[in-house]
């Protein structure tokens, strides 16, 4: 059995790079329920002599389902493109890592009876899995853009990392609300301007936003309390 937990946290470590930089954070939940669900699963399979890859595949498409039905009762008439985006995804993720547990931990392994000798090409499968897990990870990807600082309100519980919260007014047009370091805790930022990525939430639902400078570098339009002789298009400064 340990190739097949072997082929569990591989399959978990596949699904999570699809959370993109919150895959770390993904991975440990993903391994956990795969293990709790994913074994049991496997077990009654084996009890009933269902081995072969394809069985492995209708396993894959069934286990989001709990998932899928849970995100739309709560999202209530979510029929729209992220809903139906994120169902499919949801389908894909389950037939990859059903594959790569059958592949991993079933495949020519004298535990399970009877021995599977043929390598199946319907792994092939897993390229346009993997096609659409870059379009999703390029959905995520940032936009690095310009706006203007119109608040500042302290943190009610600050931390060195969040002292304060600043509203940006990106110059798409778009507010965004974003925790500032303390570095940067400062009520008279009001007014410059904020370099900043944007980007989609995990699920493709809302953008975030993160600032990365507050200072008067690269304003263009100036903000309240920039000058027009600031120099635009400079680089974002991490902080």
């Amino acid at each position: 059995m340990l190739r097949v937990v072997l082929g569990i946290a591989v399959a978990s470590g596949l699904i999570s790079l699809s959370f993109g930089s919150y895959g770390v954070f993904a991975f440990p939940i993903v391994l956990v329920g795969g293990l709790l669900f994913g074994l049991p699963i496997i077990l009654l399979c084996k009890k009933l002599n269902w081995l072969n890859w394809w069985q492995a595949l209708l396993g894959g498409i069934l286990a989001p389902v709990p998932y899928i039905l849970f995100y739309l009762s709560a999202n209530p008439g979510h029929t729209e493109h992220v809903g139906l985006y994120n169902s499919v995804f949801a389908l894909g993720m389950g037939m990859l890592g059903a594959l790569v547990v059958w592949v991993v931990g079933i495949f020519r392994n004298p535990v399970f009876q009877p021995s599977n000798t043929r390598f199946p090409l319907s792994f092939l499968l897993a390229v346009p899995l993997l096609t659409g897990v870059y379009y999703y990870h390029d959905a995520l990807a940032p936009e690095y853009l310009l706006g203007c600082i119109t608040s500042y309100e302290p943190a009610e519980n600050p931390t060195p990392w969040n002292t304060a919260y600043i509203t940006v007014v990106t110059e798409d047009g778009n507010t965004f609300r974003d925790g500032i370091t303390v570095g940067y805790s400062n009520p008279d930022i009001v007014g410059n301007c904020a370099w900043g990525s944007k980007k989609r939430t995990v699920f493709l639902q809302t953008f975030m936003y993160s600032s990365h400078s507050v200072d008067s570098k690269g304003c263009q339009p100036p903000c309240p309390n920039q000058s027009s002789s600031t120099t635009p298009n400079a680089p974002p400064v991490e902080r």
